[in-house]
């Protein structure tokens, strides 16, 4: 799959129907986007599975992950890593967006590499 100008292994499984709109799409491609340029992964995969009353879409990368002290703080306005050179709003943007859609967004490690971004959303 291309993705702005990368071109990596990108594996999709499952599917669902979500209420949402085009802003969903870009929370797909923010990180994605991220995966790419933050983590350097060179793959990725996206599982798509139901759990109880929500699809849970996982996006799981194969980079250099995110450290623990970090996780939670990657979803507040403004926080950037030290050599990001973006605004600080990307993550912000879409947990706000997802829950916006009554889900919910949170990170955790890939093991043995990586990182997987889970957003939960209501079936409709």
């Amino acid at each position: 799959m291309a993705f702005k100008g990368h071109n990596i292994p990108f594996v999709i499984s499952g599917d669902g129907i979500v209420l949402a709109d085009e802003a969903l799409t870009s929370v797909f491609e923010n990180i994605v986007r991220n995966a790419i340029s933050h983590g350097k992964t060179e793959k990725m995969e996206v599982a798509i599975n139901k759990k109880g009353e929500n699809y849970e879409i996982r996006f799981i990368d194969f980079g250099s992950g995110v450290p623990d002290e970090i996780k939670e703080k990657i979803f507040e306005e403004g926080y950037k890593s030290a050599e990001s050179k973006g605004s600080g709003l990307g993550l912000f943007i879409v947990k706000q967006v997802v829950a916006r859609y009554n889900g919910e967004i949170f990170v955790e490690d890939n093991i043995p590499t990586g990182v997987v971004f889970v957003i939960e959303l209501p079936i409709i």
